[in-house]
């Protein structure tokens, strides 16, 4: 490997390290300020309410049901 290439991909190593510090000090800027990194989830399935009849199949309100549970 000539001396040129041996240059190029230390310098993408450098590059890469310095991204990840970065990084790592802004997530530590936000966890100072005490707020959450925004991470959102989705539902696969839909959220079932309280009045609705529960999905195991017993016939009753879910909040009699299994949401008494919860």
């Amino acid at each position: 490997m000539d001396f040129a290439k041996l240059c190029i991909e230390n310098f993408a190593w450098i590059i890469y390290i310095m991204e990840l510090i970065y990084n790592l000090q802004k997530f530590e800027l936000i966890l100072a300020k005490g707020l959450e990194p925004s991470v959102r989830f989705a539902r696969i399935t839909r959220k079932v309410g309280g009045n609705e009849p529960c999905p195991c199949g017993s016939g009753k309100k879910y909040k009699r049901c299994c949401g008494a549970n919860i």
